[in-house]
């Protein structure tokens, strides 16, 4: 049963994945992404900027383990 999940889930997964890490732009970003780019073009940072860390912090069982220490690690992983 947990394999036919999987496959199920695997192309959400891809494109969570994709999306996170600037692989692909979604759509209704492109737009505000230019007008961004016009502001700022020293951040050339593609995808959702500190994706894991900022999705750990929200959830409140995790919050409290994240440390000073786990927040610079995860805020460069791309998982």
């Amino acid at each position: 049963m947990e394999a036919k999940y999987q496959k199920l889930y695997e192309p959400l997964y891809t494109k969570r994945y994709d999306i996170v890490n600037g692989v692909v732009e979604v759509e209704g970003v492109a737009n505000e992404a230019a007008a961004d780019k016009e502001e700022d073009k020293a951040a050339e940072e593609k995808g959702v900027p500190d994706f894991w860390l900022t999705a750990m912090k929200t959830n409140e069982v995790l919050a409290e383990e994240i440390s000073e220490r786990d927040e610079g690690a995860l805020s460069t992983s791309k998982i």
